[in-house]
């Protein structure tokens, strides 16, 4: 199976719009593949015996071990073609975008707009990752309340002796809610115990 349409098939239906546009990216990444053929296809061949043995050269070069790995700082930055960096301010909200370094002659229009549109994917991705993020965060922390309250809870019914309480002390109410229509389809009664002190 081909991954768009496995990338399509895992989807998770309720949060689809929150998915990247695989399609779209793909499209424009055969149109970069297709430009890139078509220069190749254009640029003159090293058919020559000395391009040949230049590449023969290099080859060997690179498996024999006599290429010396420079750990300079100054190589590394000669080879970034792109930078990817957060945009700050109140209104960036957190957003990335992709500048280009060295953008190259060939296709720069259809490179920009593929990192654009990937940008565009990402920023939605990462917005929607951070809001999924604070809603566990907050239900988390309503549970920890919660369990708080029932710990606490725990601790003073235990501390009093629940068999000390006499029928003035609790005033509970419980509440039956039976519909018909419920009892026809077989759905369970509901039960609510109120307790005050």
């Amino acid at each position: 199976m081909k991954f768009g349409k496995e990338f399509v098939s895992q989807m998770v239906p309720e949060w689809q719009e929150a998915y990247m546009n695989y399609s779209s990216l793909k499209s424009i990444l055969k149109e970069m593949s297709k430009i890139k053929r078509k220069n190749k296809s254009e640029a003159p061949t090293a058919s020559t015996p000395k391009g040949s043995l230049k590449k023969r050269l290099t080859l060997y070069r690179s498996f024999s071990g006599l290429n010396k790995k420079q750990k300079g700082p100054s190589n590394k930055n000669e080879d970034e073609v792109i930078l990817v960096r957060s945009e700050q301010g109140l209104a960036s909200k957190g957003m990335y975008q992709t500048m280009f370094l060295k953008p190259s002659e060939d296709g720069a229009e259809i490179d920009l707009e593929f990192f654009k549109k990937l940008d565009i994917e990402f920023n939605k991705v990462n917005a929607f990752y951070k809001k999924m993020v604070k809603e566990v965060v907050h239900e988390a922390d309503e549970l920890s309340e919660q369990m708080n309250f029932l710990i606490a809870f725990r601790i003073k019914v235990d501390k009093a002796g629940f068999e000390n309480f006499d029928s003035n002390e609790i005033s509970s109410s419980t509440s039956f809610m039976h519909h018909e229509d419920d009892a026809k389809h077989g759905k369970p009664l509901s039960c609510s115990v109120f307790f005050s002190f």
